[in-house]
């Protein structure tokens, strides 16, 4: 029975000896899986933390610049007390140029309508006394060729009024030779 239980022992301890290698055999199998698995996992895992800190950089460059624009935005409307005093004296200094220029253009403006004005007046005064002395010598020639048909006139009735009385005397002195005759043949 030592014997048997030797040769027992002896299997039990090959058992035990082919488990401890078949464990080993497959403990460095799964350890090189294990390994290979860790790596892939672990490369994934570096990919996707490079992929979100790449993300995150670009968002925080993002974000970086929108502040910086925000701000840049911010600080046009923040002035000085004497920046505020510049701007007011820049903006007074360009609204007295506009006004002066403005003023410039409506004096201009109002010269050129004063002298189209003027220009026209006279215009009209020269058509005017044109016409008026168109009408007073077509009025004095009226009145002198009225006057000189009147003169005519005249002058034929005082020759009428001649040639009457000389008839009237020629008669008168017939009259009184036909008296006289008549007195003498009486």
């Amino acid at each position: 029975m030592a014997s048997a239980t030797t040769d027992t022992n002896q299997q039990v301890a090959k058992l035990e000896d082919q488990l401890k290698d078949n464990q080993a055999s497959k403990a460095a199998e799964d350890a090189s899986k294990l390994a290979a698995g860790t790596k892939a996992i672990n490369h994934q895992a570096s990919e996707a933390t490079a992929k979100e800190n790449a993300a995150y950089a670009d968002a925080v460059k993002s974000q970086e610049a929108a502040n910086q624009q925000a701000l840049a935005e911010a600080t046009k409307n923040i002035y000085t007390p004497a920046q505020k005093q510049q701007l007011e004296n820049a903006k007074t200094s360009q609204y007295k140029q506009d006004q002066a220029k403005l003023d410039q253009a409506h004096q201009t403006k109002l010269n050129s309508l004063k002298a189209d004005h003027d220009q026209q007046a006279t215009k009209l005064n020269d058509q005017i006394k044109a016409h008026q002395t168109a009408e007073q010598n077509s009025k004095d020639q009226a009145a002198a060729q009225a006057s000189a048909k009147l003169d005519a006139q005249i002058k034929d009735a005082n020759t009428t009024v001649a040639d009457l009385n000389k008839a009237i005397n020629n008669d008168n002195n017939a009259v009184e030779a036909a008296q006289d005759s008549l007195n003498q043949a009486n």
